[in-house]
């Protein structure tokens, strides 16, 4: 192997490495949003049960006045 075709190779090597590694970078980015999105999800629904429970206490007691 010639020294040029050795530095094309490695370039193109160093090039794809770049582009797997922004590509990684970007799914761990949108991972990470994901993951934000569906815990803020997660707990608006504890949220709506507690409010749910609240609200069907008040119902039974009402109904038994």
């Amino acid at each position: 192997m010639t020294n040029a075709s050795f530095k094309k190779k490695y370039q193109t090597a160093l090039r794809n490495l770049k582009q797997e590694a922004a590509k990684r970078e970007a799914l761990e980015k949108n991972l990470e949003k994901s993951k934000r999105h569906y815990t803020e999800l997660l707990k608006q629904s504890r949220e709506l049960q507690e409010q749910l429970r609240y609200l069907s206490r008040q119902i039974l007691l009402a109904q038994e006045d």
